[in-house]
């Protein structure tokens, strides 16, 4: 389980970050950074939560060819396919290719122990993926994706639904808070 907590200096879109849970580690990488289908893309990940917290971000790797296009990051109840929350990310021109990028939630996602969410990303033309990632190692984190959960949708504006390969992974999650205020949260950039 990778905790983080960061203070940087602010010089772009900022948001609260600290003591957060992600499912994947800062240093782990896809296989392909570079995938098109020349459409775009719903790209997401079913989780569940353990733990109650706050969601406060959705973070993706993003492709290196991905360039200034906008995107939106939603969460939703995979039950019944609501809309939980949502973000525009509109600057991402800051963030070059090759590495992780969250988009913040404003107000962040309250979460609760038991509900499969997915965390989803709009408007991905280029995108990373692994076809063979082993999620069960992922298991026993406060943050638990749900094996063969790697969902897509070609239809802007809708919860992917559409199951991937059972090991597909297309390197998406959020940020966890396991504490329900925002005491001692700092300040950080969107690229890491």
């Amino acid at each position: 389980v990778e905790f983080m907590s960061r203070a940087a200096v602010v010089s772009c879109s900022s948001w609260p970050a600290s003591n957060y849970v992600t499912i994947f580690n800062s240093t782990d990488t896809p296989a392909r950074t570079d995938l098109t289908d020349y459409s775009r893309l719903v790209l997401g990940l079913r989780f569940t939560t353990p733990v109650a917290g706050n969601v406060t971000a959705v973070r993706f790797f993003k492709a290196r060819s991905e360039g200034g296009t906008d995107h939106t990051a939603n969460i939703y109840e995979w039950s019944s396919g609501k809309l939980l929350a949502t973000s525009d990310y509109v600057n991402d021109a800051v963030c070059t290719g090759g590495q992780w990028v969250s988009i913040p939630l404003s107000p962040p996602l309250a979460t609760s122990v038991g509900t499969e969410y997915v965390v989803a990303l709009d408007s991905l033309l280029y995108y990373a993926k692994s076809d063979v990632f082993d999620m069960s190692g992922k298991a026993g984190r406060p943050v638990v994706p749900t094996v063969g959960g790697a969902v897509y949708s070609f239809r802007s504006g809708h919860m992917p639904k559409d199951a991937a390969s059972y090991t597909a992974n297309y390197w998406i999650d959020g940020e966890h808070h396991r504490d329900k205020g925002t005491a001692g949260i700092t300040q950080r950039t969107p690229c890491s």
